[in-house]
């Protein structure tokens, strides 16, 4: 297997995300994971998967950018906001969606 050079410069992350030209929604399948508060009662809508399919496409590209800039292997996503707001749904998805990808992800749940 040949290389390009300019492959060569790019890492694993970078390559990956680089082969997402055309990202289709997948199936939502009831294994998905739901990350690992104990106790979390994560309830999936039509909603979530709205925004997370909005989401998706655009963390891409900023990833894109991040790891050109950076040369990061590894990032870090956030999702944030109040109480009762989809925040562990939409995390659940995007998680699900990298994962569909082939990129590696956890969805980290805390309290704090």
């Amino acid at each position: 297997m040949t290389c390009s050079a300019n492959q060569k410069t790019k890492n694993t992350m970078e390559i990956m995300l680089d082969n997402i030209t055309q990202w289709d929604i997948p199936v939502i399948s009831e294994d998905m994971p739901h990350g690992d508060m104990p106790g979390d009662k994560i309830q999936i809508e039509q909603i979530h998967i709205q925004k997370a399919n909005i989401i998706f496409p655009e963390l891409i590209k900023h990833m894109k950018t991040l790891i050109k800039e950076t040369g990061q292997k590894k990032i870090v996503i956030t999702v944030c906001g109040g109480s009762g707001v989809g925040k562990s749904e939409i995390a659940s998805l995007l998680c699900y969606y990298f994962q569909q990808a082939g990129i590696g992800s956890y969805t980290l749940s805390g309290n704090g």
